[in-house]
């Protein structure tokens, strides 16, 4: 989950802090209150809780950054080259149109005329300069495929591939590592960010404020009623509901556990939409005792899924025995429940890989974080009835990538892998095969078998009938082989104050991201 190789890690660790999230179709809504033209306040500033110092880091270069939960804010002051709104589909952004010529090649059409807030051009060779610097990122590895690009004009480009995942690419450019910068902004863009987008940065306080305003010059400019939007620090879970509740922020990402007084209180509206983003237990799949594909067979029987839905999340989510939600391509009925709890069978299978006596193993936890603070001891216990002796380790979620994916501490951690999108093989892409960072830091030992049916499904049209096949084979292997423990599918989950927000407020696609388009402060 780096980067579109995403940075899911850190982003999900700390987005996974915001534990409600994700959602193409909005589940259920309050809604806002009159869209009529007299209730908009043109002067209106959305004031965003969210837990800052950890949902952003101090940069606002996308070519930068490792904490992928920086999209959210990012994402208001640059446009990308493509763009998501739901999990199904690629839509236009700075790119127009584009075909996939070949595997090989990708051809984009921009509209004319596009300028950036500081009256640059915003052209075919801003995109090439803002991809090319971005590609150095160790953190947007799907970029690392394109080997070329050519500007025959000020609104073509054409992007050469050294492998078949156009695919992948078009869905990268969707996230960070898509953004386009302003040429002349690049060496500066950590500190002073210049975009196309529908805002720009007026104001920064680490860990305390990012201040956007309306840029009136942006191409995405009418689609947005906020005169600006100013992310406020208030923590996560019911700190950030007594925030909302007491009138110091407008709008916020509700946890698992903030939920119920949410929904008990008539001032605040709720949306909720379905995920694609799921928790689970990553693995250090190179060092023992998770070398042994045995014990990891074992571990896929000891987490009770339903439990752990009814308890964390209140029922909210949708159990995960593998890696694609019901009405996916990529689900397979036939491996639904058969990973069922069965503490039993998982000793038995312990025994007969030659730990009679059960595996002892160190599970990194995300200190801080409400959500996953309450669902680690609930895994202990479960995986002991299981034969694992498990040691928590809490380690902060801004640490979590040194600590964790870098040093090698601990045998695995509790994270959450951010949506795919259409883009379905996208996480095993990164988990499972050489060009990912999680495959290189924790090891691949299935890519054979991976890479291949990754390299079926990835061939730019997205289409179901092509990529379900091949990723419920993907899903049937990563199981049986114990790759990974994925647990829950978590909701998406927004709050905000009626008597404040108007408009239709959506819940965003996935962890780490937004959509504030059409909503306003009222008058």
């Amino acid at each position: 989950m780096f980067g579109t190789r995403k940075l899911g890690i850190v982003a999900v660790a700390l987005s996974a802090a915001l534990a409600a999230c994700g959602g193409a179709a909005s589940i259920s809504a309050s809604p806002g209150a009159s869209t009529g033209k007299s209730a908009v306040d043109p002067k209106g500033v959305l004031k965003y809780g969210q837990d800052l110092t950890t949902a952003f880091s101090d940069n606002f270069d996308p070519g930068a950054i490792s904490n992928s939960c920086a999209e959210t804010e990012l994402s208001l002051i640059y446009q990308a080259v493509t763009k998501t709104k739901d999990n199904v589909s690629i839509a236009p952004g700075v790119a127009q149109s584009w075909t996939v010529d070949n595997p090989l090649q990708i051809t984009f059409k921009l509209a004319p005329g596009m300028k950036f807030s500081d009256g640059e051009p915003l052209d075919s060779n801003a995109v090439k300069l803002s991809l090319e610097h971005t590609a150095k990122s160790p953190y947007r590895t799907s970029l690392s495929v394109i080997t070329a690009m050519d500007t025959p004009d000020a609104t073509t480009l054409v992007m050469h591939l050294n492998k078949a995942q156009a695919g992948d690419v078009l869905w990268a450019l969707s996230f960070l590592d898509g953004m386009v910068y302003a040429p002349n902004s690049i060496p500066t863009a950590d500190k002073q960010p210049v975009g196309s987008g529908p805002f720009t940065l007026a104001k920064y306080d680490v860990g305390q404020l990012v201040s956007l305003r309306a840029n009136p010059t942006s191409p995405v400019a009418k689609l947005y009623k906020l005169a600006g939007v100013d992310f406020v620090q208030v923590g996560s879970g019911p700190q950030a509901l007594t925030a909302l509740k007491s009138g110091q922020v407008d709008l916020i990402d509700v946890t698992p556990e903030a939920y119920p007084a949410a929904k008990a209180d008539p001032s605040i509206g709720i949306v909720q939409g379905r995920s694609l983003d799921y928790a689970l237990i990553q693995l250090r799949l190179n060092a023992a005792p998770f070398d042994n594909p045995k014990i990891r067979a074992a571990l896929e029987y000891a987490v009770d899924r339903n439990t752990i839905n009814k308890v964390v999340y209140g029922g909210q989510g949708e159990v995960a025995d593998q890696l694609f939600p019901k009405g996916t391509s990529g689900y397979s009925k036939k491996l639904a429940g058969v990973y069922n709890y069965n503490p039993k069978k998982s000793k038995q299978m312990l025994k007969a890989a030659g730990f009679p006596n059960g595996v002892s193993f160190t599970m990194v936890t995300l200190g801080g974080q409400p959500t996953f603070e309450r669902m680690a001891p609930l895994l202990q216990s479960q995986l002991a009835a299981g034969g694992f002796k498990v040691k928590l380790v809490r380690i902060q979620a801004s640490a979590i990538l040194q600590e964790f994916y870098l040093s090698k501490t601990a045998n695995a951690i509790v994270s959450t892998n951010l949506t795919n999108g259409p883009a379905l093989w996208n996480n095993s892409l990164n988990n499972y095969t050489p060009i990912g960072f999680i495959a290189n830091a924790l090891g691949s030992p299935a890519s054979d078998i991976v890479s291949p049916l990754v390299a079926k499904a990835d061939g730019g049209s997205f289409d179901p009938k092509i990529v379900g096949p091949p990723m419920q084979e993907l899903s049937k292997t990563v199981m049986a082989q114990g790759l990974e423990v994925p647990i829950v599918f978590q909701p998406r989950v927004l709050a905000y104050k009626k008597a404040r927000v108007g408009g239709k407020v959506k819940a965003p696609i996935g962890l780490c991201r937004s959509d504030l388009e059409g909503i306003y402060i009222k008058k």
